[in-house]
């Protein structure tokens, strides 16, 4: 069988959660499916090829901006069926036997601002739901996605599997990183809104005090005006001396960050899945993270779990992990064998068998 994967967002200067998922995916099951033959389809021309067996995959770009997928594959062989990471199908010339990804509805989510933002998230909104509608196959990365597309009046519950993804774990540089010799809390993930990263320094701020030799370390693009104001409200608190906003960080760079916090801060409002969950389990950190949602889920009963809208909630969850030896102890066991459930190997099985069924 000749399998079409269309990749995307792939190439980036600092690869983000979307992108590690799309190559990881994509790597897993290629790997696990030696028997077949893969096409696979960028934006623009893939600098890593040498990473692909090249007698399995060819590599299809045409540099196209708008309506690339359309453009890309009118001009291509036909696959035998096509996988895309993202719900966004062709708007004209889709083939058969598609096979969708949804993540979040993230965008759905959060408030709008400005008219820009409104379009986007309309066109979102128009494209994800039509793709989900005609995808001969529906697969959420989570349970409370796929309750959420049912939510949603998108496709009924008999029409979607869940996959979890898998995790890889965080590679440790040799030596140590000047930012790790004191205590810290640690946050990983883009500067958006939905990440609440509002709510992480408002946390920490309520505890600082208590903790003087304690600092936040926030991991992640930190670029646009959230990021502006997480910085303004930390210097309104008066802890802007105690807060480091690292930007992105090269992989063994963050493995060591990971292995040497204290926790993990992680209280978005809205996930899809929750990679750093696993990330920081998989190094013995124990993890804050939310009470609701896909988190909660990837989580089950191996973190502190606060209510993201609460910042009071928030900073009794750090002070627990700061100060009570048993809780940590107990979750750092636990988190250890919760990511025991999740492996790239299974997701490409479990895709695999979604696939025979076309």
């Amino acid at each position: 069988m000749t399998i079409g994967i269309i990749v995307h967002p792939y190439g980036e200067a600092h690869p983000a959660g979307l992108e590690r998922f799309v190559r990881a995916a994509t790597h897993a099951l290629i790997n696990a499916s030696p028997e077949h033959s893969f096409v696979i389809y960028s934006k623009r021309p893939i600098a890593d090829v040498a990473r692909y067996p090249s007698h399995q995959c060819q590599f299809i770009s045409f540099n196209y901006d708008w309506l690339w997928v359309d453009r890309t594959l009118r001009r291509s062989p036909q696959a035998d069926c096509y996988i895309y990471w993202t719900p966004v199908m062709p708007i004209v010339y889709a083939r058969k036997k598609n096979i969708v990804f949804v993540l979040d509805f993230s965008y759905q989510t959060m408030p709008a601002h400005g008219f820009k933002n409104t379009f986007v998230r309309t066109m979102l909104h128009f494209v994800h739901q039509r793709s989900i509608r005609k995808a001969d196959r529906v697969i959420a990365i989570s349970r409370a996605t796929k309750d959420e597309i049912i939510r949603l009046g998108i496709r009924p519950t008999s029409e979607i599997s869940v996959i979890y993804p898998g995790y890889t774990e965080p590679s440790i540089s040799v030596g140590t990183h000047a930012l790790t010799r004191s205590p810290y809390i640690l946050f990983v993930g883009a500067l958006k809104e939905r990440k609440n990263v509002h709510g992480i320094i408002q946390g920490y701020a309520r505890i600082a005090k208590e903790f003087p030799e304690l600092s936040l370390l926030l991991v992640g693009h930190g670029g646009g005006t959230y990021a502006e104001k997480c910085k303004n409200i930390a210097q309104s608190l008066g802890i802007a001396d105690k807060i480091q906003f690292l930007g992105q960080v090269g992989d063994e760079e963050l493995g060591l960050l990971y292995r040497n916090a204290t926790m993990l801060a992680y209280p978005s409002f809205v996930e899809g899945f929750g990679f750093p969950i696993l990330e920081a389990m998989s190094l013995g950190v124990p993890v804050l993270t939310s009470s609701v949602g896909a988190l909660k889920e990837v989580a089950e009963g191996s973190a502190v779990l606060v209510d993201p809208l609460d910042v009071a909630s928030i900073a009794s969850g750090m002070r627990s992990l700061l100060t009570d030896t048993q809780l940590r102890m107990s979750l750092v066991k636990s988190g250890k064998a919760r990511v025991q459930n999740f492996s790239w190997e299974h997701f490409a099985r479990a895709l695999r068998d979604v696939i025979s069924t076309l």
